[in-house]
């Protein structure tokens, strides 16, 4: 009479099994986060892409309407430009005429004026861009040193943020209308924001009065 055989597995082959099945899911658990951070980086990286775009639309509407009139001291174009270690940066501060303005929420076809306030993040070393608006025309009396009717901190850190301006065949980093008493023919910008750079030229089509 033959003995039955015991069909099963043995300890090892337990252990092997119980191996693979950890790699396994160590694998997919790695797919799975690596998919969600790539997919957090894709809608980080989307938000700043329309944020600049939105950035360059306002540049583009403002430079192509800003207004000088020499004898009045309401109406001005300055820009600075400073270093923060590597890092070149401007400032700058102008009234245009607001032909139509689907963002802003003051009047329309009237004296705007806007400040593009860019600052040093000493935490992070990057350069940060706050943007103020005065509607002048509303408030004719009211100083623009005071509190503005609009104030916009943009999320996007910038690793740059310079700007020059072209006159007479030269390009400024530089402009204060106090001493050109004029305004520059055009404005370019150069800005980099996680190390992808961008450079946009403007027109201006406004001249002084």
């Amino acid at each position: 009479m033959k003995k039955g055989i015991l069909n099963g597995f043995t300890l090892l082959e337990m252990l092997i099994a119980l191996a693979i099945l950890s790699v396994i899911a160590y694998i997919m658990a790695f797919s799975f986060v690596s998919i969600r951070r790539a997919s957090e980086w894709g809608v980080k990286n989307d938000r700043a892409r329309r944020n600049i775009v939105r950035l360059t639309e306002d540049f583009d509407r403002e430079f192509s309407s800003i207004y000088y009139k020499t004898s009045s001291k309401r109406t001005v174009f300055v820009s600075t430009r400073r270093a923060y270690q590597d890092a070149m940066y401007n400032s700058v501060r102008f009234t245009f005429i607001d032909p139509l303005s689907p963002y802003e929420t003051g009047k329309r076809d009237e004296l705007v004026e806007v400040y593009y306030n860019a600052g040093v993040d000493e935490q992070t070393g990057k350069i940060v861009l706050e943007k103020r608006i005065w509607y002048l025309s509303k408030n004719p009396d009211r100083l623009s040193t005071g509190e503005p009717d609009v104030s916009i901190k943009f999320t996007e850190k910038f690793d740059y943020f310079k700007m020059e301006f072209y006159k007479r065949g030269k390009w400024f980093d530089s402009w204060d209308t106090e001493k050109t008493k004029d305004i520059p023919d055009m404005i370019k910008i150069e800005f980099s924001v996680n190390g992808k750079k961008y450079r946009e030229i403007f027109n201006v089509f406004i001249s002084r009065f």
